[in-house]
């Protein structure tokens, strides 16, 4: 049975999650990035109660945009127009490693010894510069 690129693509991908899930050498580093994710999705919702972005759409902890392409949540803003506005979240350590597998996935850098503030104002820039 022959099977298409993008199932061979699928197949692939999903060999590395399920390889990452497996992996006791990822653990900490996915637990120290769930925390800063869930940072990042508790200040979404403050901006969205504030009526300062549309709306977010986390795809969820090893899913395809997340390993693929680098996506940790899609947030919906809207000026003149809607705009989707993928964010990479991560810590200072990943920021250039991100920033060179995916170049066109803006990178929200959030650090353990930041204010909630300060990490707010970087999330609502980001949203902002995005073209």
């Amino acid at each position: 049975m022959r099977i298409s690129k993008r199932m061979a693509k699928f197949l692939s991908v999903r060999e590395i999650i399920e390889g990452k899930i497996a992996s006791p050498d990822s653990l900490l580093a996915r637990q120290i990035g769930k925390q800063k994710e869930m940072l990042a999705v508790k200040i979404l919702e403050e901006l969205k109660k504030l009526k300062l972005i549309r709306g977010f759409v986390p795809p969820g902890n090893l899913s395809y945009s997340d390993v693929e392409r680098g996506i940790d949540v899609f947030v919906v803003r809207v000026d003149k127009k809607y705009t989707v506005v993928p964010l990479s979240i991560t810590g200072g350590k990943w920021v250039k490693k991100h920033e060179k597998m995916h170049p066109e996935v803006p990178v929200v850098e959030i650090n353990n010894w930041e204010s909630y503030g300060i990490i707010k104002r970087r999330i609502m820039d980001v949203i902002r510069q995005y073209k």
